[in-house]
C-alpha cells in the first residue's frame, strides 16, 4: 500500500548504466560516472528519492514546462569541485529516510531548448550541506496498527526540497546543459519501460490487496448474496486481471534494446498505470466505502475493548462470521484504505504518479504508431469482395 517502494530508482538507475553510452554522447566521463554510481548503490543497497518538477509561478498550455531562474532548480556556477545548484524542486517521495537525492527530467514535464541550466541528471547523498526537506504533516498519527494499520506503517512522506548554493562533485554529474538529451533520457535508456515494469508490479499487489480487503468486508457483514455487492467485487477482479494481463503481455512480448538490455514491452505498461491512476484505484476505494457505508462510520478504538463498554462492544457489533473485535480490526484497516487522510493521499498519488494524464494522453497520441489500424480500414474502404 505504498505510493512508490523504495527500490523504485534502483531500478533506473540499473537501465542507466546499461545505457551507459547514451550519457558518453554528452560528455565521455559521464559514462563511467553512471556505471559507477549503480555499483555504488547497488553494492551499498541505498534507498534513494527523486525530485522531478520544479516550482513554477504560473503554469500554461504550453507543452513544455515553464521555468524561472527565480524558484527552478538552476546551475549557478560550474567549478573544478563540480556543478552548483540554487532553487527548488518537488516531490521528494521518502526523502527525509532514504540516502540519496536524483533529479532529472520527468518523462512529461520537457524543458524548452533555452532551459540548458535547469536540464541536468545527477544524485548526491540526502545529507549534503545546503539542501533541506520541506515535510508535508504526517498520517502515521502515533496510534496502534489495530487503529490505523496502514498509517502507522507505510507512512512514506512526501517533500519539497530547497537547494541553497549545493555544490554536486562532477562524479555524480550524468548530463549536463543538453535540454534535448535531458528531455528523452527515460526513452532513449528505456528505464522508463524497467521503471514501468516495478510501477505495474506495485499496482497489481495493490489491487490484489483491495480485492481481498473487499471480499472480506463482504464476508463479515454476510452481504455476499446481494446482487450490487456481487457487481463490485466482481469489478475488483476485473481491475485485477486487467494488471495482470497488461504485465504479463509486456514480460511476453520483451526483447533487447538497442543497449543490448533485455527490456519489456512498454506499451501495455503504460496501459496499465494510465488506467489504474486516472480510473481504476479511485474506483477501488470507492467500492470500498460503497461496501462498508455505515460499517467504517463511529468505529470504536483498541482501547474500547479493554473499557467497562467492552461487553457491549461484543454483543452489538459482532456478526453471525465475526467477532467484534476482528470485524473492528477489519473495518478500522477499509477506513485507512478509503476514507482517511492516508487513502486520499494515496488516490492524489495515484493519479499523478505517471505525471499529467493529458500530457500522457497528448504524448500517446502524437507518438503511437496508429498506421496499421488506418491501412486495416482503407484495406477495407478499397475492397470490392
Amino acid at each position: 500500500m505504498m505510493g512508490r517502494s523504495p527500490d523504485f530508482l534502483n531500478v533506473i538507475f540499473a537501465a542507466w548504466a546499461g545505457a551507459s553510452d547514451f550519457f558518453a554522447q554528452d560528455r565521455p566521463e559521464f559514462k563511467q560516472n553512471v556505471s559507477n554510481y549503480y555499483e555504488y548503490i547497488r553494492e551499498n543497497d541505498l534507498t534513494l528519492t527523486h525530485a522531478l518538477l520544479n516550482l513554477q509561478r504560473r503554469r500554461g498550455a504550453s507543452a513544455t514546462d515553464t521555468v524561472s531562474e527565480e524558484v527552478a532548480l538552476t546551475v549557478v556556477k560550474e567549478t573544478g569541485a563540480g556543478v552548483v545548484l540554487r532553487g527548488s524542486r518537488l516531490l521528494a517521495t521518502l526523502g527525509p529516510i532514504s540516502d540519496e537525492l536524483a533529479i532529472y527530467h520527468a518523462g512529461n514535464h520537457r524543458m524548452d531548448e533555452e532551459a540548458q541550466r535547469q536540464s541536468f541528471a545527477l544524485s548526491i547523498p540526502c545529507d549534503t550541506p545546503g539542501l533541506r526537506f520541506l515535510c508535508r504533516e504526517s498520517f502515521d498519527v502515533g496510534r496502534s496498527h489495530f487503529n490505523h494499520p496502514l498509517g502507522s506503517r507505510f507512512e512514506e512522506m512526501d517533500a519539497t526540497i530547497f537547494f541553497d548554493d549545493v555544490l554536486v562533485p562532477w562524479d555524480r554529474v550524468f548530463l549536463l546543459g543538453n535540454v534535448d538529451m535531458c528531455n528523452r533520457i527515460g526513452s532513449a535508456t528505456q528505464s522508463q519501460g524497467h521503471s514501468g515494469h516495478q510501477v505495474l508490479t506495485r499496482c497489481l499487489v495493490k489491487a490484489e490487496f483491495i480485492l481481498g480487503l473487499a471480499d472480506l468486508m463482504v464476508e463479515t457483514l454476510g452481504s455476499g448474496t446481494v446482487p450490487h455487492v456481487q457487481e463490485q467485487v466482481a469489478e475488483l477482479i476485473t481491475q485485477r486481471d486487467i494488471l495482470k494481463a497488461c504485465l504479463r503481455a509486456s514480460e511476453a512480448d520483451a526483447a533487447p534494446n538497442q543497449w543490448g538490455v533485455m527490456s519489456p514491452a512498454t506499451a501495455p505498461l503504460q496501459a496499465g498505470r494510465a488506467q489504474f491512476g486516472r480510473t481504476m484505484y479511485p474506483r477501488m476505494v470507492e467500492i470500498i466505502q460503497l461496501l462498508g457505508t455505515s460499517s467504517l462510520m463511529a468505529l470504536p478504538s483498541e482501547a474500547d475493548f479493554d473499557s467497562p463498554f467492552a461487553p457491549q462492544l461484543n454483543q452489538y457489533l459482532a456478526t453471525d462470521t465475526s467477532n467484534a473485535r476482528d470485524r473492528t480490526k477489519l473495518f478500522h484497516l477499509a477506513w485507512d484504505a478509503s476514507c482517511s487522510s492516508f487513502s486520499g493521499r494515496q488516490v492524489l498519488y495515484e493519479r499523478m504518479f505517471g505525471g499529467n494524464p493529458l500530457r500522457n494522453a497528448m504524448t500517446l497520441f502524437n507518438t503511437y504508431d496508429k498506421e496499421p489500424f488506418r491501412k486495416q480500414v482503407r484495406n477495407f474502404l478499397d475492397s470490392e469482395d
